[in-house]
């Protein structure tokens, strides 16, 4: 399905980004901001995945409204299994705020 298409091309293009620093990230933005209009701004995958992304083009401060919409979409029966990662993740996204030099891994 469409949805799942997109989803799968930012992530292997991340991937990509992260392991090779290839120059997809544009590619990888699209992909995950039309998924994200599919999804009416509701699914946590997408939008953590539009947080690394934005971390990645060096705004932390996208990354971090992201990550806290992200947080906020995620459905209460996962809220337990995957709150901690994301916390954590926000978290690296406001050191990066602070402290731009810093290189945070997503």
């Amino acid at each position: 399905d469409n949805l799942n298409t997109l989803f799968r091309i930012a992530e292997e293009t991340l991937k990509a980004e992260l392991a090779a620093g290839t120059n997809d990230i544009d590619l990888a933005r699209d992909a995950a901001q039309q998924a994200n209009r599919l999804t009416k701004g509701k699914d946590p995958e997408v939008l953590s995945q539009l947080a690394q992304i934005a971390l990645l083009q060096g705004d932390p401060a996208s990354a971090i409204q992201f990550q806290t919409d992200a947080i906020g979409a995620m459905d209460p029966e996962f809220r337990e299994q995957r709150m901690a990662e994301y916390e954590e993740t926000l978290r690296g996204y406001e050191r990066q705020k602070r402290d731009p030099n810093r290189r945070t891994a997503p």
